[in-house]
């Protein structure tokens, strides 16, 4: 697709799955209506990154995104804790880096592995943003 400035668009509407430990880039700005998700390493937009209220950012906590223009987040933000994670109470994380960020996401759903469901997490799911904040050009959230 192209957008109205004639930049190509990368428009996801199923599953994008960035997968290895090796960092990875999608060179033109891209809209999510699905499912981004990152199992490890980095992923890199080289153009803005909007997220639609149908779509789904999943990234683990230690993860990162970094748009090298503007981010706009709606929809669903899922943070996964990795197996080994063991992060404090009120540890606050970067997840994704930008030249501008917006976020208005609908919900976050935190996923924990089965060895650490003992402890306490966050509830299940936040809706309208607790734990979660634009601090600059980053969108952070905490514990």
């Amino acid at each position: 697709n192209q957008n109205p400035n004639h930049d190509w668009l990368f428009t996801n509407e199923g599953t994008m799955i960035k997968e290895g430990s090796s960092d990875s880039t999608v060179d033109m700005p891209m809209v999510n209506h699905g499912m981004v998700r990152i199992d490890e390493g980095k992923l890199t937009i080289t153009g803005d990154y909007t997220q639609a209220n149908g779509g789904t950012l999943e990234i683990p906590l230690d993860g990162q995104s970094k748009v090298n223009r503007t981010a706009i987040l709606a929809g669903t933000l899922k943070i996964t804790l990795p197996e080994e994670s063991d992060p404090a109470a009120g540890e606050t994380f970067g997840i994704v880096t930008a030249s501008l960020a917006f976020a208005m996401v609908n919900s976050i759903v935190w996923s924990c592995p089965r060895s650490q469901a003992g402890r306490r997490w966050p509830s299940a799911t936040h809706h309208g943003g607790h734990g979660f904040r634009v601090g600059g050009a980053v969108i952070q959230v905490s514990l």
